[in-house]
């Protein structure tokens, strides 16, 4: 942004939201009440430019995009639907609507952001939504960042302990026994020197 001040701004509301997980309704008071403040003071630091009033104008200007899908989900059992169902959707097990009302504006935030120009209606949004990326995804993006090769392959250079204690996971049983396509260690077979082998742990929170 060519106004140093405002791109100051941007950046700020970037950090408190990643670091501090300030919410977007937050985000966006801060926003009004700074442009508010820049605008006031003399000298008017950032002159004619129009300042972003949401943390979705900062990801955008900023070219920052969510690495994950946001998924409707059924309320009543749970199933998780396409990013791009339609607002008039019912669940197949249940018949529950998958869709709720638009949200109205209730609060300050949303009136200070409202402004004296005609807008399309709301749009009726998800009961519940769930983030998801696919782990082929997250792996090419893990790939892409420098060093991340090298770093996944460093545990073979450690050898193990000599009085046999757990000091990683490479030690237990399961990640030295647990056999390949081709019937030898996975992650230690004559295979491995050539490719990348990664385990893959999944974790289940379940509740009632």
């Amino acid at each position: 942004h060519p106004n140093w001040c405002v791109l100051c701004v941007y950046y700020l509301v970037a950090f408190l939201h990643t670091k501090h997980r300030t919410t977007f309704r937050a985000c966006a008071l801060i926003l009004i009440c700074l442009a508010f403040l820049l605008s006031s003071i003399a000298g008017n630091l950032v002159g004619d430019v129009k300042m972003p009033r949401t943390l979705t104008t900062i990801w955008s200007k900023l070219g920052i995009k969510d690495e994950f899908a946001v998924h409707p989900v059924c309320s009543g059992c749970h199933r998780i639907f396409s990013p791009d169902t339609g607002p008039k959707s019912f669940c197949p097990n249940c018949e529950e609507e998958v869709f709720g009302p638009p949200i109205e504006m209730t609060d300050l935030v949303d009136l200070l952001l409202e402004e004296n120009v005609e807008k399309p209606p709301p749009k009726p949004q998800p009961n519940l939504v769930a983030p998801i990326q696919l782990l082929s995804e997250g792996l090419r993006g893990f790939f892409k960042r420098p060093g991340m090769v090298s770093a996944v392959n460093a545990w073979k250079d450690t050898k193990d302990d000599p009085n046999g204690d757990f000091r990683r996971i490479q030690d237990g049983e399961a990640w030295k026994t647990i056999k390949g396509p081709d019937g030898t260690s996975f992650f230690s077979g004559p295979g491995s020197e050539k490719e990348i082998r990664l385990g893959v742990s999944f974790g289940f929170d379940w509740y009632v």
